[in-house]
């Protein structure tokens, strides 16, 4: 997707080019009308110059007003979709981490997730993760069949069942209880502290946590009917629909208008969820005079 008025201008000087590339094309090889030529492993010229008119005519239709810009609402409960979506088809954390690849940006560097940060992001509903992450997530929960450890489930402690996060609540609990009580030493206390949590707060995450095995599952918005992937795509339509500059957005989220830059730029991919939930409250729902210059980050 184009995001900006200096990628607007690339866009349109690209076309330019593979349209008289293509009509020069069909007449060195004597080929006449309208008759679609293939490019050796790339396709067609048709279908590289069909994307840039798409694309073209989707950024001026979106910045003159003219185009609809997607509801926010859906891409909010990702999250939650994610969590239910893997309950709901018995997935432990250890299938679901298992089968999770994560590439870096040298192909042949990958590692699998563990339980324990699957655990941690589903407990903070995945702010701490970035987008990558995500998409990597969803599209492993998504295409998992359902778990082979279903029945096992029944009786078996797994990371991710029911029992395992009642067992752990209640260990939490006994831990507050023990606080509460004045039996920790001093030390343990003084740990607590500095870190600013305590047993409570853990007893609310793994609480929070049971609801979402106690929900009717049946009733949760498929993730192939939300895609996580078109949520960059959806922030970059808002800020230009709105007419904001980069700095008038990142100041409104409170970022740096570079880090907000950089990330329309990879598609967000090494942003942290947190971040695009804050951008699409903001753009959502905050009013803010439109910017009086182009989208060009130079000028932002």
């Amino acid at each position: 997707m184009i995001i900006n008025e200096e990628c607007y201008e690339g866009c349109k000087a690209a076309l330019s080019k593979w349209m008289n590339g293509y009509d020069e094309f069909k007449k060195e090889l004597g080929i006449s009308g309208e008759a679609p030529l293939e490019v050796d492993g790339s396709g067609s010229f048709e279908h590289e110059i069909d994307t840039f008119k798409k694309d073209i005519e989707l950024y001026e239709a979106v910045t003159s007003g003219k185009a609809p810009l997607p509801d926010l609402r859906q891409f909010k409960g990702i999250a939650e979709n994610m969590i239910r979506e893997r309950i709901a088809k018995g997935l432990s954390y250890s299938e679901v981490a298992s089968k999770c690849i994560l590439t870096q940006r040298d192909p042949l560097s990958h590692y699998h997730l563990t339980e324990a940060e699957i655990f941690a992001y589903e407990v903070f509903d995945f702010r701490p993760a970035d987008f990558y992450t995500m998409l990597r997530l969803a599209t492993t929960i998504r295409e998992a069949p359902e778990s082979q450890e279903t029945n096992a489930m029944q009786s078996i402690q797994l990371p991710g069942t029911r029992q395992q996060v009642e067992k752990d609540l209640l260990g939490w609990k006994k831990e507050r209880e023990s606080l509460i009580a004045d039996k920790y030493t001093l030390d343990a206390q003084s740990w607590w502290a500095a870190y600013g949590d305590s047993p409570g707060n853990w007893c609310s995450a793994f609480e929070k946590k049971l609801l979402n095995y106690n929900q009717d599952n049946s009733t949760r918005v498929p993730l192939d009917n939300c895609v996580p992937e078109d949520f960059s795509e959806a922030l970059v339509m808002w800020r230009l629909g709105k007419k904001w500059s980069y700095k008038q957005l990142a100041d409104q989220v409170g970022i740096d208008w570079i880090e907000l830059w950089g990330n329309e730029t990879n598609g967000y991919y090494g942003a942290l969820f947190a971040i695009m939930l804050e951008i699409a409250e903001v753009v959502e729902h905050r009013q803010h005079e439109p910017s009086n210059h182009s989208f060009d980050p130079v000028e932002a």
